[in-house]
């Protein structure tokens, strides 16, 4: 009888260990959702990149419908060395157009959006917003014009 209990300690023993070793992998091995204090500001939409530090050289609201490229840029507020997955949506009356995501770390962001794909080379003229969205919450919204 004392054998017989020893052998199922031993395996509910082992059971434990195995189980807590899943559990502690699983956790190693993906990434947990904790909260973020993140904020964004300072939104502006430009067509134009300075190529040494990457950030808009001039500011605009409206766009000309002849730019091959819009971009979107803010400053990501989050601590230090943390990354977070950003997702952007790109609006056209109303309309989603595309919708794209990256990682992104603390400092000045930008994103952009390449002219139609379409048999013209140029954006469609309309009333356009960008979003950013982070875990399903909206962070920072600009709105701009194509004409």
């Amino acid at each position: 009888m004392l054998e017989a209990r020893s052998k199922t300690q031993k395996s509910q023993s082992l059971f434990l260990w195995f189980a807590l070793t899943g559990l502690i992998i699983s956790l190693l091995s993906c990434r947990i959702a904790l909260p973020i204090n993140i904020k964004a500001s300072d939104p502006k939409i430009g067509t134009e990149i300075n190529q040494e530090n990457g950030r808009l050289i001039v500011e605009t609201t409206i766009v000309p419908t002849d730019k091959t490229r819009i971009y979107f840029e803010f400053f990501l507020d989050i601590p230090e060395n943390v990354d977070v997955l950003l997702e952007f949506r790109w609006y056209r009356d109303s309309e989603l157009i595309i919708s794209h995501t990256g990682r992104f770390v603390r400092g000045y962001t930008v994103a952009f959006i390449d002219n139609d794909q379409s048999s013209s080379s140029s954006f469609s003229s309309g009333n356009y917003i960008v979003e950013v969205w982070f875990q399903n919450q909206l962070l920072i919204s600009k709105s701009f014009t194509v004409n």
